[in-house]
């Protein structure tokens, strides 16, 4: 699949108290970027440092929320109205919904409804948003040269998927979430 900045990503998590679950996210409009270029331009330098392949591969996706934030804090743009936490981070969370295996099937929540009901805990809610934050700048902010190979690296021993479909669709791709009952054929009295 040809990765392009406007695909959507679904990141698995595996969760203690419901298995696998599943993240999707929307990507970033222009204008969210555009808004918050200084903050990401000085957080791909930082994350993307020397881009050494296992950086990104191992640590790159783990580092970037914190390294968001700090560049943030450093700049003096991390808190208000129309700071990067209220502005670029609540826009990555609303963007996301969590899909987790419950009792009618596959079930959806908005990414911070899901670590209110505790589907996530907070280190799964961490890993997430680091995770998304990587992959917007991944895909904005980088040169596109190198956005497949960075998703690739980043994403391969995550199982990231890139992809082009709707939350809904995605969903309709996976097994099953509920067992399925069985099914037995009655005979017939009927003699043939």
């Amino acid at each position: 699949m040809n990765i392009t900045r406007d695909m959507k990503i679904v990141i698995p998590i595996d969760t203690e108290k419901h298995g696998r679950c599943f993240v999707y996210s929307l990507p970033l409009a222009r204008v969210v970027f555009e808004t918050y270029v200084l903050e990401l331009g000085q957080t791909y330098s930082q994350v993307f440092s020397g881009y050494d392949p296992r950086h990104v591969a191992m640590t790159a996706p783990q580092m970037a929320y914190a390294v968001l934030k700090a560049v943030s804090i450093k700049m003096g743009t991390w808190e208000g109205p129309s700071g990067v936490q209220a502005g670029l981070v609540n826009e990555i969370s609303r963007l996301t919904q969590v899909a987790y295996a419950g009792e009618a099937g596959w079930e959806r929540l908005p990414l911070e409804l899901a670590l209110k009901r505790e589907i996530l805990d907070e280190d799964s809610h961490a890993e997430v948003i680091s995770s998304l934050c990587f992959f917007f700048l991944a895909c904005r902010v980088g040169p596109k040269t190198l956005m497949e190979h960075s998703l690739l690296a980043a994403g391969s021993p995550r199982d990231w998927q890139a992809t082009s479909l709707d939350f809904s669709a995605y969903l309709s791709s996976l097994p099953t979430s509920t067992p399925e009952k069985p099914t037995t054929k009655k005979r017939s009295s009927v003699i043939s």
